[in-house]
């Protein structure tokens, strides 16, 4: 008798539980207004990674707006920043491509979208500017953003005792406008800038 009184009641919670479960549905995750960055940014926060502290709306591989976002991360190895392109599907938050961990911080730094002629979309700049200055010697992290060609062309100078004024190109940055747009950048500061073939690592 009492066991059947015991099963019983379970049983009654246990019907509780089952259509109070069932009456939560996760939030629906609001349309992003590409003309409004501080909602797209707030959504992709909220809905993507917490990490994030940038975005920006632009054409980047089709002719669709899409979002690129940036964060700070830190993995068991790594420490840096990361890029995103994020598109909204079937009201849902989609990662077409990611980075990896780059060196740099969004600290004291340059990022921003550009345009070079013989490129359909736009692209993704950052330069780190004078943030790693105080590594050793001088360093600069720079990265042109390809979303298009899911592409990150890298350039690292290292202005040092041992090394003055020396600039490193990926050698992926095959492309002479995106190159000539990374050398001509850092030469106005410094006209003498030797382009490196391996890439200096400073102590």
């Amino acid at each position: 008798m009492l066991s059947n009184k015991i099963i019983s009641n379970s049983l009654i919670v246990l019907a509780v539980f089952i259509i109070s479960c069932s009456g939560k549905k996760d939030k629906p995750i609001p349309e992003l207004n590409m003309e409004d960055k501080n909602q797209v940014l707030e959504i992709v926060k909220n809905h993507f990674d917490a990490d994030i502290s940038r975005v920006f709306v632009g054409n980047f591989d089709d002719n669709n707006l899409s979002v690129i976002a940036c964060a700070e991360k830190m993995d068991t190895i790594n420490w840096g920043i990361k890029f995103y392109h994020i598109v909204q599907s079937n009201k849902k938050i989609k990662c077409k491509y990611e980075t990896e961990i780059l060196p740099g911080s969004l600290k004291e730094s340059m990022l921003d979208k550009i345009k070079i002629s013989n490129k359909p979309f736009e692209l993704i700049y950052y330069n780190s500017l004078n943030f790693f200055m105080g590594t050793g010697g001088g360093e600069i992290y720079s990265y042109i953003i390809d979303l298009n060609e899911k592409q990150v062309y890298y350039a690292h100078f290292v202005n040092d005792i041992d090394y003055p004024a020396s600039l490193f190109i990926s050698e992926n940055t095959e492309d002479l406008m995106i190159r000539n747009f990374i050398i001509s950048n850092f030469k106005k500061d410094y006209p003498s800038l030797k382009i490196v073939d391996e890439e200096i690592k400073l102590d």
